[in-house]
């Protein structure tokens, strides 16, 4: 294959929506591939230029699809002006360049149509499941039923976890495809507690790297752990705003101010993202606490694979999809949690321990998932 049409609601460098579909493109960049990559929301899109400035990018064309001027197709790099020759629709633009085939990040409602006219033409459809979108507060991407849709139309499925696998509808041609770690990032992080700066007079630093205003993310949880452990400091890295696409109208900030008065607490917004590196390999125990409920035990946490790829130990909520994987232990309630945390850090890890996540590890990053995403294509072409 040579030619990828990627849809994403969010564009490639927004960290959260984007950052799958953003690291799945740069494999196929990597395989030396040309991508259209074409996004639907208009958050932060002056960020996309920058990819302009890396020589990785040459062959990736974003585009902006503009739903407010009835679907007008906008270039944002310097290859998606010249592939376009002019063209102002995605119809026009797929009349010149065909994909050896399509895939989806999210249930798009805005792009049935084409997909339907697509697929007619012999051009294969893989949807790939980020998330239990139906379980999402706000939903601007597209209904349940556009999703129903995407599920008819694909010739193949990739989703999160097993848990959204065993949830496909019958008859669905389905994988699993969890996410992963970059090798970019793998390679920059301190490994099994090499190189680490000296402890810092014995305080042990708990970090917490992801958005902070979803519905998923337990407050009351974080508060009760920097109250019952004031001498570990934690660590709060992302977003406490949600964007304007998903504002379900909670004042998250008053929550993030009553956290970030806790004397042990330091609250710091979202970063580019290879600038957690720092941030990880300064950190003793990554945590993930997040409310259990359908959405999070459907999800597959990239931070699970950063902080693993950084050699910490994690402490996560129950979250079943990620409870047998090295390194992590998952507490039934916040009084098991919080002794989860006394654990030895990434310092005092035994070397078996090092050896199993970094095993781990190696098996789970973004090439193997692209390795196995080629095999499943390949099938359809």
């Amino acid at each position: 294959m040579d030619r990828i049409l990627v849809l994403s609601y969010y564009h490639p460098l927004i960290a959260g929506g984007g950052h799958r579909p953003h690291q799945i493109s740069i494999e196929d960049l990597r395989r030396g591939r040309e991508v259209a990559f074409v996004c639907v929301s208009p958050t932060d899109l002056a960020q996309v230029q920058a990819l302009d400035e890396d020589a990785l990018y040459k062959r990736c064309a974003c585009f902006h699809f503009d739903t407010e001027s009835g679907g007008r197709l906008v270039p944002l790099t310097r290859h998606a002006r010249a592939m376009a020759y002019g063209a102002t629709s995605l119809d026009e633009l797929l009349a010149t360049w065909r994909p050896d085939y399509i895939r989806s990040h999210a249930p798009l409602e805005v792009f049935l149509p084409l997909l339907e006219k697509l697929q007619a033409g012999g051009v294969p459809l893989l949807y790939d499941q980020m998330d239990m979108w139906s379980a999402f507060a706000v939903q601007p991407w597209g209904s349940s039923h556009a999703e129903q849709h995407y599920f008819e139309l694909a010739d193949a499925v990739t989703t999160i976890s097993n848990f959204m696998v065993e949830r496909a509808p019958r008859g669905v041609n389905v994988h699993l495809l969890a996410n992963a770690i970059s090798s970019t990032f793998l390679s920059a992080v301190a490994p099994n507690g090499n190189g680490l700066p000296p402890d810092d007079a014995g305080v042990k630093r708990i970090l917490y790297m992801g958005a902070i205003w979803p519905d998923w993310f337990d407050w009351e949880l974080a508060y009760h752990m920097a109250e019952n452990r004031p001498a570990y400091h934690f660590t709060f890295i992302g977003s406490t705003t949600a964007s304007a696409d998903e504002d379900d109208g909670r004042q998250t900030h008053r929550l993030a101010a009553r956290l970030a008065a806790y004397p042990n607490v330091s609250m710091i917004d979202e970063v580019p993202h290879m600038a957690l590196v720092s941030w990880l390999n300064k950190a003793d125990i990554g945590i993930i606490p997040f409310v259990v409920n359908d959405l999070t035990m459907a999800c597959s946490p990239l931070k699970v694979f950063e902080y693993i790829g950084a050699g910490l130990p994690v402490v996560s909520t129950a979250l079943p999809e990620i409870a047998c994987y090295p390194m992590v232990t998952t507490g039934a309630d916040y009084a098991q949690l919080v002794q989860h945390l006394d654990a030895p850090g990434r310092r005092q890890l035994s070397a078996q321990a090092r050896r199993d996540a970094q095993e781990f590890i190696n098996l789970n990053t973004w090439k193997q998932r692209v390795d196995k995403l080629d095999s499943i294509v390949g099938a359809l072409l």
